[in-house]
């Protein structure tokens, strides 16, 4: 199971370069074959452990380092690379999968909820406008064809 040295793979994730590169495959590339290869493999690396006789934690894992990476950049970075982000998301979603199949808990599950719901109750108040001008707009385009 363990085809990386746990020695090197925690040496490669301490790298900026290894930050930007899995960046790089995963969303900035135009390669569509690419990304989602990059995205099996990043699945497979991200159960692997990055210190060797470590027993699996939150901090042991590169699962962490992944989500880390992938909610660093959710804001910023994929919005305008948002035609490559399809590998992305489905990353995204295993690795989370992958994190509550393995009770593995998220250091920074907290911000990520509260960023979560300020966004659906921004979502519901544009909605609710939105119903608000189609009520009226209705209104209007009824009344004009009655008189």
């Amino acid at each position: 199971m363990n085809s990386i040295s746990p020695c090197a793979l925690h040496l490669v994730s301490q790298s900026p370069t290894f930050y930007r590169f899995s960046l790089e495959m995963i969303l900035l590339c135009p390669v569509k074959p690419l990304r989602v290869s990059a995205a099996e493999q990043f699945l497979l690396i991200s159960s692997q452990l990055v210190l060797p006789h470590a027993t699996p934690s939150p901090g042991s894992l590169m699962l962490t380092f992944f989500l880390d990476l992938l909610f660093s950049v959710m804001a910023s970075t994929v919005p305008e690379y948002a035609k490559h982000s399809q590998e992305f998301f489905q990353l995204l979603c295993r690795l989370l999968n992958y994190a509550a199949t393995s009770n593995t808990p998220l250091p920074s599950a907290e911000p990520l909820l509260l960023n979560e719901i300020n966004w659906l109750q921004r979502i519901r108040v544009s909605i609710f406008e939105f119903l608000i001008a189609t009520r009226m707009l209705t209104y209007l385009f009824s009344c004009r064809i009655v008189s």
